[in-house]
Order: C-alpha cells, then structure tokens, then sequence
C-alpha cells in the first residue's frame, strides 16, 4: 500500500508540473496580447453571388472581373458570378432564394429597361419587384442591327430577310425588336435566336443575313468598345450598320415605360473602317442591384471599394468607367428611394451627387 501512495504523489506531482508548464505566460507590461479576429470583432468573410448573363456577354466579362477583384483585393467580400439566360431568368432565379441568400444576391445584368419594368409588374414579371434597389450604374451599350449585304442600309431593307439574335427574354432582343415594331416590319422578317458566341458562324455561314446585336459599349473618356463575339464578326469580313436615330428612340420610347437613349459609334471606332460611318445605336444603362435585405455595410463597402479601385476596374476592363460621376448619373431613376440605403449613405458621405434623378 505504501509503494502505491508514493506512486500516486509523484504522478500528482507530476500533473501539476505540466499544468504550470502549459499555462500562458502573464503579458508583459506594455505588450498586447494575441486575440483572434472574433475577439478582435473583425468581420467576417461573405460570398456574394453575382448574378450576370451568358458567356461571351461584356456583362458576363464584367462578372468574372468584379469577382477577381474582391477575391484578390478585398479582405473580407468575396464572390462568385453566376450565369444567367438573361436580365429576366436572374431576377426570377434570386427572388427564389432564401431571406438569407438574398442578403448577397448582387445583379449586374439588370438594365434600366428591365428595372422599370420589373419595378412596374409588366411583361413578362409576375410581380412588382419594388424591393430591388439599386447601386449604381456601371456599363451602357448600344444595340442595332448588322449585315455584310452593302445593300443593306435601312430599315426597310430589313424586309423580307432572316435575322439572328440573342435568345428570348434578353435586353438586346428585346430592343431590337422593339425597333423592328416601331419601323412597322416586324411581321415581315424571320427571327431565330442564338448564343451571341454563335453570331459569326450564323451569318458567315449565311443561316442568317442580319444580326440583331450589341454595336458599341461606353468606355471611359467618352470612347466606344464593344465585346469579343462582335470583334469575331467584323473580323471575318467588311460588316455594315442599321443606323438608329433619335426620332427611332423617340417612338420606342413612347411605346415603352422606360426610357432609351441614343449611342453613337463614330467612323472606325471598331477597327479599320468599321463602322463605315458614324452610327446610331439604341441604348440603356445597366446598375448593380440588389434585393431590399441586402445587407447595408456591404453595399456601403462594396460602392467604396469600386471608387477607391476605379483605376482597377478601368485597367481590367480595357476602358470602362467607374468613377463617381459615372456611378450615379443613372437617367430616369424615379428617386433616392430606388437606391439601397447603404449606396446612398456613402455617396452622401462623400458629397456625391445622384445624378438625373426625375
């Protein structure tokens, strides 16, 4: 019994020893201690799901940049573009989330077209959207039709002739053909619809004479781009393009709740002699928006990480804007109302003005 006692005090002994060997050492006078970011309240990390439209799309490109750059340079907002059919399949896609989710659901691909009628309940919506708000603006495009028939040179030479475009329910089909209706030939044309990575194949291999297509996207500086799939286009051979004036936009506006303006693509913006001359394009204006609940310190973060890195995005993006001044001249934006309350407090906070607010 004696041997086991003494065992038993030296393994006690012994777990004390250990005890005070692996306890902290005080902090010394002067020195902080090591907390964890819980501790330290830092914020966590969140993934936003950035909702944009199909592959070979500038909006599409815009998506895989943004998330680059939060996941490169933010360091807590990271993110992951999600492929859409278009402006109508990403709303109706998020608007099926869970509360929770759509606290990150972020859209880029929503136009101002789509907004007013998303907002309104019109076509082909099944509810009035009033809970999505925007951010701000980032993109503008320009839409008109191209051929490389020489012979083709105005609308009503359109008559009679196969048109590709994008597939249903996107913004370029559909103000392509709004234009068609507001010239009066939309009953005498063939439509089909395609990818716009298909749109060389289409008309190279003459499946179809005109293209319903992007023409030009704004860049910085007040110059034009516009996407690879178009580049392809023009690359294979000579291509000309419907000219679309300002009394065009005017009719389709008068037909429509939104409010399309007009872009210029000057002489050869495109490359060597492309456009042969100056044309006209119908145009709209694509934000960033997201639902009510999306959360306001990271709206807030996120329009104040895009201006502090505007030089980023420009460089990224090969010319696009992304400054202030770009970010809320947002025309036709009924008031303060339609922007998320985080947006609006840093713009306010900065003293940036919305611009164009009706």
């Amino acid at each position: 019994m004696r041997g086991w006692f003494i065992k038993a005090v030296f393994v006690a002994m012994g777990l004390i020893l250990v005890a005070v060997g692996c306890a902290p050492e005080p902090a010394e006078e002067g020195k902080q201690e090591i907390v964890s970011p819980a501790e330290e309240g830092k914020q966590e990390i969140v993934n936003l799901e950035i909702y944009c439209s199909p592959l070979g799309t500038p909006v599409y490109q815009s998506a895989i940049i943004l998330s680059e750059m939060l996941n490169e340079l933010h360091p807590w907002i990271k993110a992951s573009p999600i492929e859409t059919l278009g402006a109508v399949d990403a709303l109706t896609t998020s608007s099926h989330l869970s509360p929770e989710r759509r606290k990150y659901a972020l859209h880029i691909n929503i136009s101002n077209m789509e907004l007013t009628k998303s907002w309104g309940g019109f076509e082909p919506y099944k509810r009035k959207y009033t809970d999505l708000k925007v951010l701000g603006r980032y993109i503008a495009s320009g839409f008109t039709f191209a051929t490389y028939d020489s012979e083709i040179k105005t609308p009503q030479d359109l008559i009679g002739k196969r048109i590709g475009m994008s597939p249903v329910g996107s913004g370029p089909t559909e103000l392509c053909t709004a234009l068609l209706k507001s010239w009066g030939i939309y009953d005498e044309v063939t439509i089909s619809h395609h990818s716009p990575p298909a749109f060389k194949d289409i008309i190279t291999s003459g499946a179809a004479d005109v293209l319903g297509t992007l023409f030009v996207t704004e860049k910085k500086g007040g110059e034009t781009g516009t996407a690879p799939y178009v580049l392809n286009v023009i690359a294979a051979r000579q291509t000309y393009w419907i000219n679309v004036t300002q009394e065009d936009i005017d009719r389709v506006n008068e037909q429509h709740p939104y409010t399309l303006t007009r872009m210029v693509g000057l002489k050869g913006a495109l490359g060597d002699n492309d456009p042969p001359e100056d044309t006209g394009s119908i145009a709209f204006w694509t934000p960033m928006t997201v639902f009510a609940e999306f959360d306001d310190e990271i709206a807030y973060e996120l329009i104040k990480f895009l201006v502090d890195n505007a030089e980023e995005w420009t460089s990224r993006t090969l010319g696009q804007d992304m400054s202030p001044e770009y970010l809320t001249n947002m025309p036709g934006l009924p008031t303060e109302e339609s922007i998320h309350p985080g947006a609006l407090r840093y713009y306010k906070e900065q003293g940036i003005e919305v611009i164009s607010i009706r």
